[in-house]
């Protein structure tokens, strides 16, 4: 669990790094006006993603370790988590400005709070 846990932090550090540069380059897809995917956004979003999925995979396989979570909580855990999606998809496509970090941060916080419950299992 800790090499997946530190697996998780470098990727998202380094992806986080990358998305947070400065991109002047050509679009490959355009989200809105003023959001676009480039190469370098590409490359981020790959080491987010490689970052996360092993510790998705854990949190599903360990599923069992929310066995002490209300049913109340696990249920506000989905919503919120689906708000915080929407917040995400809707802020970059619609150029809401920085209403991604919102939605991000509740996501990011969503997943600590998941690997919490199984360091404590």
């Amino acid at each position: 669990m800790r090499s997946r846990l530190t697996l998780w932090l470098v990727l998202s550090t380094a992806g986080l790094v990358l998305l947070g540069l400065p991109d002047h380059g050509v679009r490959l897809v355009a989200f809105s006006g003023a959001h676009g995917l480039t190469l370098l956004d590409a490359m981020a979003v790959g080491l987010l993603v490689a970052g996360w999925l092993p510790l998705a995979v854990l949190l599903w396989q360990r599923a069992d370790a929310t066995s002490g979570v209300s049913e109340p909580a696990r249920r506000a855990a989905v919503f919120l988590a689906g708000l915080a999606s929407g917040l995400l998809v809707a802020s970059i496509f619609g150029d809401f400005g920085g209403w991604w970090v919102v939605g991000t941060a509740v996501l990011v916080a969503l997943q600590v709070a998941g690997f919490l419950l199984i360091a404590r299992s």
